[in-house]
């Protein structure tokens, strides 16, 4: 009498799960027009966050980015502006999407070229004041 092997339908895989994609801010790449551009500053893969404390990094003396010219997106209900952008709210938002528009102005006298803008990270938190791993994917301005 011979046996037979049940037939299985479920796949079988050794390769590893794929980690979660890490939460990412994202900054756009644009060109200057009449000596002003506009970044969007948008969030991707966002786990659930409750603070962002971020420092805008740019080239200052070909660029003037000045917190009238900073306006919150639809991700966080507080936007502080200063030296730092801190987004906060009560509770997490989970929300993909823009966390804020960036106008700079062209300083007078600024070369022709390509100025990369990116944040520094300082802190990130969810509700539970645990800290969150982000990432900065970096924009620029092109000034011709």
């Amino acid at each position: 009498m011979t046996t037979e092997t049940p037939v299985t339908t479920t796949p079988v895989t050794t390769e590893p799960s794929v980690a979660p994609v890490a939460p990412t801010i994202v900054l756009d790449t644009v060109v200057a027009e009449n000596g002003e551009a506009t970044l969007t500053l948008e969030i991707k893969n966002n786990p659930g966050l409750a603070a962002i404390n971020i420092t805008p990094d740019y080239d200052e003396e070909a660029l003037t980015l000045t917190t009238s010219n900073i306006k919150n997106g639809d991700i966080f209900p507080t936007l502080d502006k200063g030296v730092n952008l801190f987004f906060s709210a009560d509770e997490n938002c989970y929300d993909d999407g823009v966390l804020a528009t960036l106008k700079f102005t062209v300083n007078e006298g600024t070369a022709a070229g390509t100025y990369p803008v990116t944040f520094t990270v300082r802190e990130v938190l969810n509700e539970e004041f645990e800290e969150v791993e982000l990432e900065v994917v970096a924009g620029s301005i092109t000034v011709e």
